[in-house]
């Protein structure tokens, strides 16, 4: 059984920064039915960050991983800091009681994640993405409702895609289109 403060902290509404906990959050909706809100993804955000200014240079070493940066490398870069790694990151975490060495190591992760999300805030990193993805709700909504004449009209979109993304979608009226 899942603690009832973890519980209304995990749904709650309060943003909660983490290092790729996508694994954590199956796992809770696997055993417990729990759906967690409100998850920031640290390393998802700095990718999509970099990838749209195009700028990898800081991709150095073996704290890159295949889905992003490891939370020492994002600490490294956002915090100016080394966040430390011990042994008890290689320990059996389902094991109860945790040892006060897993409980040090965890809050250490919570608190870096925190800080590493509080910058990205300070420096406008947040606000840029939930722009740019507001934006690209905005234009997947253009494309998926928009007709023939509409979608040959954007930027960057010409009328073979538009014809295209007509095509692909469900029901589409090519009627326009010809």
């Amino acid at each position: 059984q899942l603690f009832p403060l973890l519980r209304d902290v995990l749904t709650g509404a309060v943003p909660k920064a983490t290092q790729g906990a996508a694994p954590e959050c199956k796992a809770l909706a696997q055993h417990f039915g729990l759906s967690a809100q409100e998850m920031i993804c640290l390393r998802c955000l700095d990718i999509a960050l970099e990838t749209s200014v195009g700028d990898f240079s800081y991709i150095t070493g073996t704290s890159w991983t295949a889905n992003g940066l490891s939370l020492q490398m994002l600490v490294e870069k956002y915090m100016s800091c080394h966040l430390p790694k011990t042994d008890a990151r290689l320990s059996r975490w389902d094991a109860w009681p945790l040892s006060p060495e897993q409980v040090e190591y965890a809050a250490g992760d919570a608190y870096a994640s925190y800080a590493v999300y509080e910058e990205m805030k300070r420096a406008g990193h947040v606000d840029r993405f939930q722009a740019w993805t507001t934006a690209s709700q905005r234009r997947l909504r253009e494309f998926n409702t928009g007709s023939y004449q509409d979608l040959s009209q954007l930027p960057g979109i010409g009328k073979s895609t538009a014809a295209a993304v007509l095509r692909e979608r469900p029901f589409a009226d090519m009627k326009d289109a010809r």
